[in-house]
């Protein structure tokens, strides 16, 4: 398996435990995060690697097969141009009954009154598990000042696109199945095979 924009390697470490013989790597931008999937994985070190990439970079050139390929709320960092080209490279990288699945956040248009009682909605959603979690919505509401000040060439700023647009370009890269399987206003759930 390969998890795009691994993080903290949670995700990892839960095939790790289910699937003994799972062999997985994982890429991303942030050096912090690849220290802590580094020490949460430290036990599975003969079955994990982990890389520091920017995936605006796509993937490199002697990537290996994959039998999945799973991404978590990192695309929408991609140029448009590099969504194609990594949605490409993927198909490339998967073995013939292989899966990519991704969940990330994607544009779409609503009516302002539909907006509106969307955006509180999620916003409420957001609160709750950040309360569950422990965690502090002043500490949310100050990341994301930040995210608003990052450069346009930055590879942690948001770059959207359409639901309708990331199916297009998983067909133009040759997935002959693309699932719709859930949203949650802005976040989608996307599963292609070959």
């Amino acid at each position: 398996m390969l998890d795009l924009g691994c993080g903290t390697g949670t995700f990892i470490e839960r095939i790790v435990e289910t699937y003994p013989n799972a062999v997985c790597e994982g890429f991303d931008y942030s050096e912090k995060m690849l220290r802590c999937a580094a020490a949460k994985l430290r036990n599975y070190a003969d079955r994990v690697t982990l890389h520091r990439r920017d995936l605006n970079d796509g993937l490199p050139p002697d990537v290996s097969a994959f039998q999945v390929v799973v991404s978590f709320w990192t695309i929408h960092h991609l140029t448009d141009e590099n969504k194609v080209r990594l949605f490409n490279q993927v198909r490339n990288a998967l073995s013939p009954d292989g899966w990519f699945s991704f969940v990330d956040s994607m544009s779409a248009r609503f009516e302002k009154g539909v907006f509106e009682i969307g955006s509180r909605r999620y916003r409420l959603r957001l609160e709750e598990r950040l309360r569950n979690a422990g965690e502090d919505m002043r500490e949310a509401e100050h990341l994301k000042a930040i995210k608003y000040q990052l450069t346009d060439d930055s590879p942690e700023k948001d770059r959207l696109a359409s639901v309708a647009s990331h199916v297009r370009w998983l067909e133009e890269a040759g997935f002959g199945s693309i699932d719709h399987i859930w949203h949650l206003w802005k976040d989608h759930f996307l599963v292609a095979r070959p």
